[in-house]
């Protein structure tokens, strides 16, 4: 392969993976909840926050390039109802987020 062509691939996966992970929170916030609602999973609050208002709560989501975090909370249910949603319900990478 040339090296000029080696060169421009890397630097255009490398923009691609920046762009990637400086989604929007809102945008994220949008797609997971979308994917909590297609999963039929109820009773529960999505907050887009700051790193330091995160506090106890259980966050789901990394957004604008890691200075913003979405976080989840089931809302007052009975206490089978209160598992937390895995990476599949939320339609979350397991391996980080955006």
């Amino acid at each position: 392969m040339n090296a000029k062509l080696a060169a421009a691939l890397t630097l255009a996966l490398a923009a691609t993976s920046v762009q990637a992970a400086r989604k929007p929170c809102i945008e994220l916030l949008a797609e997971i909840e979308a994917n909590l609602q297609a999963k039929g999973v109820q009773n529960y609050v999505l907050e887009s926050v700051t790193n330091a208002e995160v506090g106890t709560r259980k966050v789901v989501g990394s957004c604008d390039g890691g200075e913003g975090k979405i976080v989840y909370a089931r809302e007052g249910t009975p206490a089978a109802a209160d598992a937390e949603p895995s990476a599949d319900d939320l339609g979350a990478p397991t391996l980080g987020n955006y």
